[in-house]
């Protein structure tokens, strides 16, 4: 597969099925700028975590191939709340327009797997590319 040129950064497609619930929780985690433990562990019904899940259940179902029980377990949930985390997310991307750029940052990362690339990775593709085009 050959890089593409996606919102100015580099990006690499990979087939649906290829990121891990973990890539995802640690992704959400870091775009939200929480701790990763204690989304994933933390019982807590405070705002930002239950935002956090939500946005973790709504993304594992889309782009992974686990079940409903497989992805609630990993973060001590049972599969009606990962169906309910579904329900939340695709009303809240209607009428809240945060929800909304929030979904479309991470859903482009999960789109293109730019979260499995380092920021160097990132550097020597991005640089790579700029000298191929700079003669």
């Amino acid at each position: 597969m050959t890089p593409e040129i996606y919102t100015g950064l580099f990006k690499k497609n990979i087939p649906i099925g290829k990121l891990t619930k973990a890539t995802i929780l640690k992704a959400v985690c870091l775009e939200l700028e929480m701790d990763f433990e204690e989304v994933k562990n933390r019982k807590t019904r405070l705002k930002e975590f239950v935002y956090a899940r939500h946005l973790y259940a709504y993304f594992c179902k889309k782009f992974t191939n686990d079940s409903l029980t497989s992805i609630g377990k990993y973060i001590n949930k049972d599969h009606a709340t990962i169906i309910h985390s579904n329900t939340q997310i695709t009303n809240w991307i209607v009428c809240d327009e945060k929800v909304k750029l929030i979904y479309e940052i991470l859903n482009n990362q999960f789109k293109h797997k730019i979260v499995n690339f380092t920021e160097n990775q990132r550097e020597k593709i991005s640089n790579g590319i700029i000298l191929k085009y700079a003669n």
